[in-house]
């Protein structure tokens, strides 16, 4: 629901897919979305955290305040399914 144009690459990194059936959505996307619809201005922030050698993050660094600086999600970091930890099929 939430997402910038897709085509700017500083504002893209690769996730397994599993992350839109994880807590990320419960954790911050349903806060900041109920917040925009009760007229709040919010800012947010997702910065992902990488392993060395690995192009997937392993987790997501959140977090999103009002317009008022009020903490709608306080930062937290929600783990994904990084490289490292996706089965690869016949290992």
């Amino acid at each position: 629901m939430l997402g910038g144009s897709g085509t700017d690459r500083g504002n893209l990194a690769w996730m397994h897919k599993r992350i839109n059936n994880s807590s990320y959505k419960t954790e911050f996307e349903n806060h900041v979305i109920r917040a925009l619809r009760s007229g709040q201005a919010v800012r947010f922030g997702v910065r992902p955290l990488f392993r060395p050698g690995e192009a997937a993050p392993y987790a997501v660094e959140v977090w999103a305040t009002g317009g008022n600086g009020q903490a709608i999600v306080p930062v937290r970091t929600i783990l994904t399914p990084g490289l490292s930890d996706v089965p690869v099929p016949g290992e």
